[in-house]
């Protein structure tokens, strides 16, 4: 008898992350507007050069989204989310320090790659949940509270903290996510 699509008991701090982490990292997607301006007014770009960074993000959460897919059954959900939570903080960091258009680009990549990662490992992880198609049906309204967040925090924090504030907050919650990253189960997915 084969063990694909056999379900496992998660705990509730499991259920937990594995809801919320792709649940943050579609943020990227749906808060493209304040990335955006974030882009345009922090590095003085037109909305023309600006797409490329926004783009550049868009593009290798779609690569890394699919390039689980294909090697999920050879992936530890632990240590892939960890991972790709680690490339958000990473790119989010740079994105802020940088002073430098061409490095946003780039780095708005790497961030990405780790969003990607989240969002196929996190609802990867969740089907195989005993409960898991339950909790998967809590992900757009789970998503869109959170994106509403940061409609409402990040133009509050542009007066105190400027245009990257969008940034900054994503910085923030993948930092509040990190430790959740580590409470999923480091066994394989079965395909």
């Amino acid at each position: 008898m084969s063990n694909e699509n056999q379900h496992y008991q998660a705990t509730k701090l499991q259920q937990f992350a594995a809801l919320l982490l792709p649940c943050y990292a579609y943020i990227a997607m749906l808060g493209i507007p304040m990335s955006f301006s974030g882009i345009i007014d922090g590095f003085a770009v037109s909305a023309a050069t600006a797409t490329a960074a926004t783009t550049a993000e868009i593009i290798c959460i779609s690569i890394a989204s699919l390039f689980v897919s294909l090697v999920l059954s050879h992936l530890r959900p632990r240590t892939t989310i960890v991972i790709g939570v680690v490339l958000a903080i990473v790119g989010q960091a740079l994105t802020i320090q940088t002073t430098e258009f061409y490095n946003v680009v780039f780095y708005r990549g790497i961030v990405g790659i780790g969003e990607g990662l989240c969002i196929a490992i996190g609802l990867a992880s969740l089907a195989q949940m005993s409960g898991g198609t339950r909790l998967l049906s809590y992900a757009s309204g789970l998503t869109a509270a959170l994106t509403l967040a940061a409609f409402l925090a990040v133009p509050a924090m542009q007066s105190s903290i400027g245009s990257k504030a969008m940034f900054w907050f994503m910085l923030v919650g993948a930092v509040i996510c990190l430790p959740l990253a580590f409470a999923l189960p480091n066994k394989k997915i079965d395909r």
